[in-house]
């Protein structure tokens, strides 16, 4: 017995010897704490008390590994053998493991039980309660802890700073601000000094936040990398790939952070040139394969910048990918409008086994609105309410109610919408009333507009616009005023300039002119919506010189004329005979505006020019045209043939556009009526 007792105390004191070596410093890797749980739960029974930094390395073990029930039996043997009260370090260390675990009730019941209370118990409380987004407690914490004259340490301030920059406590920041100068600590401690400029970040006082960063002694990477994310948050795009040039002439090797916020910089810019930049430091460091996190932003940043084609690259290099993966490249080819490889691609998904989540289902649907494929729209359909999802969202359920909408299932659509039932957002409502809009039923939309103030959700700038087109397509004027007192009492032309446009080209189309060239004059800015409706508003009046007026003010006011400007000046000048106005107007558009005249400028212009009785001039644009010639030109020019008596020409369009195409019943029309206006003379 004597012999097997010293066996077994030379197993524990060897066991003693490996424990206190396997992780006594904050580096503990995830092996050494598995390896440490293991033989505290093999030597629990045999050896009932620890030294006290055992614990401590326990705990923080059980912390990082997230094992409750060592942790909870740490803390009961704690309890019962005294050293709570006795060892700070174990008592601070218990608080922080529940801390880490977001526990925080229980980290408050420890602090609360203990009779003596340090720096450290207090930081790990007040850390808690920032880590977890209880910065208003955190602050409270603070409050206590000066009460009982306990003086913050460095992690103290840095934790508090954090807080303040969560509740956007700004005026309590700069007082720690001014106690952190007072005491040195920007010199002697960067974490105080990333914390501080994090809290100026977060209250978006860039500039501030830019001093804090030039202003310490030492910047690490941590400090870069906030300073990029702040820049990132607040769309300063261009100062954070310019930051990122600094880190890489300073010769500071970027983090995945760092990668992070450059590419997030580059997609939001899609600024290709800067993101192939990116690409390469990321290949040259070997990180592709290493975090998943960056791959999926680089393949999201060559997406936003239009290289799909070196998206799909970097993805099939990948050796993991995740559903986010797959989405970006989903998402990517739906964007630029090659859908059937997005299709493709959802199913290729489904086949390794990744579930879809729901914005690969909105990405999908949209796919399948955009090439008309409804069987497959159906499927997903089915698939997204077979799996919950449609009920726990309204992104995937609005994407169904704009695609069936889009495709003319106008029955369809109400039923999914209203099968949204609690989760209808303004979203929802808005491509309900879109369909309805798109497909001319303008009273139905005109209801749902009531319908969605009765159930208490707020238009936005979308829904307005879309219902003073249904106004303007139903000639309601009076309706339209009510939605124009609706804007005026909420003040939306303040901050939404689309909806002046709209409201614009709503006067325009009720012919109340006077009244759009008021709200016109009003507007703070004017888009080119908006000065396209002033001139086809005067268009219809037949009031060419205002046409022409407006024209170069818009041209003198900054803002180029479009290819629905040049529409509407050709038909001006058609209806007025003035050719020459008409061909100077579609030469300096075209060129000097970089508007690509598109087969309606040239109906137009064929117009203009057939009634001027210029007919062989006509037929040449006809013949030289990069567009082959359609039934509407074929039947203005015999117009124009008809009108000025001109058989031989007409004749030769006629057939000419025979030989080509079958021609419509208006154009033979008009070619029995020339024939027979000649044979009755």
């Amino acid at each position: 017995m004597d012999a097997n007792m010293g066996k077994l105390v030379d197993e524990q004191s060897f066991q003693r010897s490996c424990f206190l070596d396997s992780g006594t410093t904050n580096q503990i890797n995830l092996t050494e704490c598995k390896n440490a749980l293991f033989m505290y739960e093999s030597m629990h029974k045999n050896v009932p008390v620890l030294e006290g930094h055992n614990y401590v390395d326990i705990l923080k073990a059980c912390a990082l590994l997230i094992d409750v029930k060592i942790g909870c039996q740490v803390h009961a043997d704690l309890a019962r053998m005294g050293l709570l009260e006795t060892n700070f370090y174990v008592k601070n260390s218990l608080i922080s493991m529940y801390v880490k675990w977001g526990c925080l009730s229980r980290a408050i019941e420890v602090h609360q039980a203990l009779s003596v209370r340090d720096v450290v118990t207090w930081t790990a409380l007040i850390n808690g309660h920032a880590q977890l987004g209880s910065g208003g407690e955190a602050l409270n914490c603070f409050r206590r802890m000066q009460l009982e004259c306990i003086c913050p340490n460095g992690a103290t301030f840095a934790c508090i700073l954090k807080a303040c920059g969560a509740t956007g406590a700004i005026d309590k920041g700069r007082e720690v601000h001014l106690i952190v100068l007072v005491n040195g600590l920007l010199d002697q401690d960067v974490v105080v000094g990333n914390a501080l400029l994090y809290m100026y970040s977060r209250c978006g006082m860039l500039m501030q936040a830019q001093r804090v960063f030039e202003g310490l002694s030492i910047q690490n990477i941590v400090s870069w990398n906030s300073l990029m994310s702040s820049y990132t948050q607040h769309e300063c795009n261009e100062e954070a790939f310019f930051c990122f040039q600094q880190m890489q002439m300073e010769g500071i090797c970027p983090t995945p952070v760092t990668f992070l916020c450059a590419l997030n910089a580059c997609g939001c810019t899609r600024d290709k040139r800067k993101g192939a930049y990116i690409y390469a430091a990321i290949v040259g460091q070997s990180m592709l394969e290493k975090d998943l996190a960056l791959s999926n932003a680089l393949v999201d940043m060559l997406v936003k910048c239009g290289d799909i084609e070196r998206a799909q690259e970097v993805f099939n290099l990948l050796p993991g990918r995740d559903v986010v993966t797959w989405t970006a490249l989903i998402g990517g080819y739906a964007q630029h409008k090659r859908s059937e490889e997005s299709l493709y691609l959802f199913e290729q998904m489904r086949m390794q086994g990744i579930a879809p989540n729901i914005v690969t289902y909105t990405c999908s649907l949209k796919a399948c609105s955009s090439i008309g494929d409804f069987d497959k729209a159906c499927e997903i359909h089915c698939e997204a309410a077979r799996n919950g999802i449609l009920a726990q969202d309204a992104t995937i359920g609005n994407a169904l109610v704009d695609m069936y909408m889009k495709s003319g299932m106008l029955t369809k659509a109400q039923e999914v919408f209203d099968e949204l039932s609690q989760l209808q957002n303004v979203v929802s409502w808005n491509s309900l009333i879109a369909g309805y809009v798109l497909h001319e039923y303008n009273v139905e939309a005109l209801n749902l507009y009531t319908q969605m103030h009765h159930d208490g959700i707020p238009p936005n700038a979308v829904t307005v616009v879309l219902i003073l087109s249904a106004c303007g397509n139903l000639y309601a004027a009076d309706a339209g005023k009510v939605i124009h007192d609706e804007i005026l009492s909420k003040d939306f032309l303040r901050v939404e300039p689309m909806i002046g446009s709209a409201l614009v080209n709503m006067y325009v189309k009720c012919g109340m002119y006077m009244k759009a060239k008021a709200v016109f004059n009003e507007l703070s800015f004017c888009d080119s919506v908006a000065w396209n409706s002033l001139i086809t508003g005067y268009a219809q009046l037949g009031d060419v010189k205002s046409v022409f007026h407006t024209i170069n003010h818009m041209i003198t006011e900054g803002n180029s004329p479009d290819a629905i400007t040049l529409i509407n000046v050709l038909n001006a000048c058609s209806h007025a005979g003035m050719i020459t106005e008409g061909g100077m107007y579609f030469i300096a558009i075209s060129t000097e505006c970089s508007v690509i005249p598109s087969i309606d400028h040239y109906i137009c212009i064929l117009d203009l020019i057939s009634r001027a009785g210029q007919l062989e001039k006509s037929i040449g644009i006809m013949r030289h045209m990069p567009f082959h010639p359609n039934n509407v030109m074929t039947a203005i020019v015999l117009g124009g043939c008809r009108k000025w008596g001109n058989v031989e020409l007409a004749t030769e369009v006629f057939e000419e556009a025979l030989q080509v195409d079958e021609v419509e019943t208006a154009a033979c029309l008009c070619m029995y009526n020339i024939i027979t206006e000649v044979d009755s003379l």
